[in-house]
């Protein structure tokens, strides 16, 4: 009788233990560089850039008007994100993260190595900093280095006048935050036959990628 209850309890006791287990591994947390947006479950790898954490992917949540798939295709949202038009992209960003600003840009730049003069034009600007940005795939030519981890994909643009798209596989763009006048907005951009990065003002109506930066500040590990 003794023996009989004996293992009737290491029963009981190694099916608790197996139950835990299950329940350890089904709440397992996200990998470290990566965070789920809760309005649609999809989960974003992210990098951290001097003090900064950035998404290092394209925003691909669909608010529904004021954003695209790139040639209307949703075979491209995987690949590229979507498209918004600028005031759509101001509040796009999920709970804790948001657009950055043209200020923040600009640090992003400052801490791959861009000069501060550089920084501060317009055009065409710095040495290698969008070859770091870049992926080592999906660009036609041009392929990046991604030593940065930022894993720019070339996700072209949607015209603000004709509402046509262009250039994916070539350019990428991102909206920033700032304005320039009643009608445009400071945005960034990567071209497959530069190595810099592009810094310029755009009709808000147009269609442009979103990369957003993260409310908080990065754990430093010592």
């Amino acid at each position: 009788m003794y023996i009989k209850m004996k293992t009737i309890v290491f029963s009981i006791v190694t099916i608790f233990f197996l139950i835990y287990l299950f329940s350890c591994a089904s709440l397992k947390p996200l990998e470290e560089n990566t965070f789920r947006d809760r309005r649609d479950g999809r989960i974003y790898k992210t990098v951290t850039i001097g003090e900064q954490i950035w998404m290092a992917e394209n925003l691909a949540y669909n608010v529904g008007s004021g954003s695209w798939n790139y040639d209307n295709d949703r075979d491209n949202i995987s690949k590229y994100g979507r498209l918004y038009k600028w005031e759509t992209a101001l509040d796009i960003c999920p709970k804790n993260w948001h657009l950055p600003s043209d200020k923040e840009w600009k640090e992003l730049e400052l801490n791959l190595g861009m000069s501060l003069s550089a920084v501060n034009a317009k055009y065409r600007r710095g040495l290698d900093q969008g070859t770091q940005l870049k992926s080592d795939i999906n660009w036609t030519i041009g392929k990046g280095t991604n030593e940065s981890g930022f894993s720019a994909f070339p996700a072209g643009k949607r015209s603000g006048h004709t509402g046509s798209f262009s250039t994916a596989g070539i350019n990428t763009y991102w909206w920033t935050a700032t304005s320039m006048g009643l009608d445009y907005a400071w945005y960034r951009g990567l071209s497959s036959d530069s190595p810099d990065v592009y810094r310029h003002y755009m009709v808000r109506s147009a269609g442009l990628s979103v990369r957003c930066v993260s409310d908080k500040l990065p754990k430093i590990k010592i």
